[in-house]
Order: structure tokens, then sequence, then C-alpha cells
């Protein structure tokens, strides 16, 4: 990794891992009780890797934006030493984001990095370039497949926009990747895309994750493997 870690912040955007809140499209097909479990070891995997990635330090530079109160209650214990987590003031999910990028900026921090909590193969295998891109452009990006992010990363520069960039508009989800990156050029920001990824939201997702996961060693996402070991996977 090019940049310099001590300038980097991160922020995790996540849930409480509960049936029937967590991962409710993947328990439309597996059940609620099992996307929930496996919703808990993805989130467990992706604070792993990242506080692998970007030890944590004197400096508070770790944080977890809930929805609200009540998930930050219902989390506590899950997450490790170094993290912060605080309930959103803004409404929705891009109010969220917008919350985190505050408090990794609030850290001076020069690099934010905004992930969601059940990418962490993502993270292990795109971590290094969707940051060393960062480096050199305002916004930057980390597409899924179907349309989304699973990280955004922003220079501090960008930070006066940012609330223009997510909230000023309505994104599509299956657009809203590349829409974020015309609003930010549309706001005088350059913007790049990283490497592509996928979310694990449906059965087919999942296959492919468990798939995926023969070839990170097997010390890393150990708690996603455990959870996927009591799955029938076809």
């Amino acid at each position: 990794m090019n940049v310099d870690r001590a300038s980097l912040a991160v922020t995790v955007m996540a849930k409480a891992p509960i049936a029937g809140e967590a991962k409710t499209r993947l328990g439309r097909e597996i059940g609620y009780t099992a996307a929930a479990t496996l919703y808990r070891a993805l989130l467990q995997d992706t604070l792993e890797v990242v506080s692998t990635l970007l030890p944590t330090d004197a400096v508070p530079r770790h944080h977890i934006v809930c929805p609200d109160r009540r998930h930050v209650d219902l989390l506590d214990g899950l997450f490790f030493s170094g993290w912060t987590a605080f309930a959103q003031k803004r409404a929705g999910l891009m109010g969220g984001i917008v919350d985190a990028f505050d408090a990794g900026f609030a850290t001076a921090a020069n690099l934010v990095v905004v992930t969601d909590a059940d990418s962490p193969h993502a993270l292990i295998n795109h971590w290094v370039s969707c940051v060393d891109l960062a480096a050199g452009h305002d916004v930057t990006l980390g597409p899924t497949s179907d349309g989304g992010y699973y990280l955004i990363v922003a220079k501090r520069s960008a930070w006066p926009l940012l609330p223009d960039l997510l909230l000023a508009t309505t994104f599509s989800s299956d657009t809203i990747c590349t829409a974020t990156c015309d609003r930010a050029r549309s706001l005088g920001l350059s913007s790049a895309l990283g490497p592509m990824s996928y979310d694990v939201d449906t059965g087919p997702d999942l296959a492919r994750f468990v798939r995926d996961l023969q070839s990170i060693p097997d010390d890393r996402l150990r708690h996603s493997r455990e959870a996927c070991g009591n799955f029938d996977i076809r």
C-alpha cells in the first residue's frame, strides 16, 4: 500500500445481526436466522480484516456507524478494542455514510474509507488497490456487480462537498456506483472505480462466496468459514 496508514481512517456501516433485519433478501432464500448468522460472521471478519490492514493505534480512527442506538447496544461486545460505534444522525443509508465521513475526518485523517459490513472478501482482495487509487482522486468507489459499491473513499479536500454528492439527489440501487461517480464529476470532483466485486445477497452469491473462500488463506475469514459450513450449498 503506497498510502501512509497514519493518514487513513475507516468507518464500517453496520447493523446488529438481527433475524429479519440483517440480510433480508438472502433471508428469504435461506431463512432469516441463517442469514443473520452469516451477517454476524461477515461483520466480524470485516472488522478483523480492517484491523489487519489498518491497525488500531492511539488515534481513534476506527468507527462503526449503526442505523440507531438499538443497533449500537446490540452490537456491544461484538466489535473489537479500538473500534467506536455510534448511531447515525442523518436519515437513511446515504445520511449514515455522510456521518461516517464526518467521523473519519474529525480524526484529522486525510483519506477516509467507508465500507459495508458484509464484504470482507472484497476488502482482502481489493483494499490496497482502492486506497492506492484514492491517493490520486477526490472520490474512489469499489463497485459491485449489482450496481452498488463495497466501499467509498474520499479525500479531505472533498469533505465539504460530500453532503451534496451523497444527499442532494436520489440514486437507483442498480446504478448508484456509476451515478455517484457522475455526480462527483458534476461537482468538480475527480472520481475513480476500483476492482469489481460482489455482494452476498442471494443464494447464487452465497454459493460463489463459498467457492471463493477456497482461494483465501485458511486463517482468513474464519467466522465466515464457520458460518458457511452450516449451510447446504448446492
